[in-house]
């Protein structure tokens, strides 16, 4: 009898582990992949364009624009399109706002005019409007989701939903990794003109189809050695004999404890910053490519801040 519940008991815990396993299987192979990034992560970022882009669809009125010169979620609008045009109601449009030519910050800066090269022109992405009254000539609007201020004059695109990579599998980043040997560049902006940043920071490199960069590839952000100081440290003779109570005029001890036995000019002569390794700081991602430039969301980091500025490296 022992032996038949025994037997039972056995048999009872079998199924129900057996049951327990097909449900797990059953969910992972019924989950969703995660993707990259969602809501104002994808759509507020802005992008720089190859060529000037001319917007012929815009915001020309609002209800309430003598009381305020702006909008934000749930206001009304008008725009300068209507059945004529083939709006159609419930259509969704995206808030854009031209702000001119964009010259790359750091490379062949020219010392005259402060800028470098021409990268293309920026365009702010400000928000989304739904279509909710189509007229004859023109159409009412309703701002369903603001990044910002919403502006009489803004332009408006249709909206495609764009396709967002996956999360990948995690792995360690190596902040000695060397080269991967491929293409090479800068983060130019941040969303916000943000300066320093971190992970889910939106950001715009100087890499784009031309550089054969694609949405969804990865890119390394690395610094070179020495070059992440923000605030220039003084380590010259002076200060360190200062520290001991000398002066300028006289030099201070040379004695001190705090005094560098050889000086930092004289190390790097001798080393300089190329023969040291570069330190990884993190790694991003593309959600968005044009020409010259791709917009890209800063996955993770390691050891610290990123900055504008900073070099990404195709992985």
């Amino acid at each position: 009898m022992r032996k038949l519940k025994n037997a039972t008991l056995v048999l009872a815990l079998a199924i129900s582990f057996t049951s327990i396993t097909t449900n797990l299987v059953s969910a992972q192979e019924g989950s969703k992949p995660t993707p990259i990034a969602t809501g104002d992560k994808v759509y507020c970022a802005g992008f720089i364009s190859d060529t000037k882009i001319s917007y012929d669809t815009r915001i020309i009125g609002s209800p309430k624009e003598d009381e305020a010169s702006f909008m934000y979620r749930g206001s009304r609008a008008f725009m300068n399109k209507g059945q004529g045009d083939g709006i159609q109601l419930g259509d969704t449009y995206q808030v854009i706002r031209p702000r001119g030519p964009f010259y790359h910050p750091f490379k062949n800066v020219n010392s005259f005019s402060k800028r470098g090269q021409l990268l293309g022109y920026f365009s702010e992405e400000v928000g989304f409007v739904k279509v909710i009254g189509v007229h004859e000539k023109t159409s009412s609007i309703q701002v369903t989701e603001s990044c910002g201020e919403i502006r009489l004059g803004d332009a408006l695109v249709k909206y495609e939903k764009p396709q967002l990579p996956e999360q990948r599998a995690f792995a360690p980043l190596d902040p000695l990794a060397p080269s991967s040997g491929k293409s090479t560049g800068q983060i130019v902006t941040a969303r916000n003109a943000r300066e320093i940043l971190s992970t889910s920071d939106v950001v715009i490199i100087d890499l784009g189809q031309k550089a054969g960069i694609n949405v969804g590839d990865y890119l390394t952000i690395f610094r070179e050695n020495s070059s992440e100081s923000i605030k220039r440290f003084r380590d010259d003779e002076v200060a360190f004999k200062n520290g001991e109570g000398g002066s300028e005029r006289y030099r201070g001890n040379n004695y001190s404890i705090t005094h560098p036995s050889v000086q930092k000019e004289k190390i790097r002569a001798e080393y300089p910053n190329s023969t040291l390794p570069r330190t990884v700081v993190g790694e991003l991602v593309v959600t968005r490519v044009e020409g010259n430039t791709a917009v890209a969301i800063i996955v993770r980091t390691q050891g610290g801040e990123v900055f504008v500025g900073d070099n990404v490296e195709l992985q």
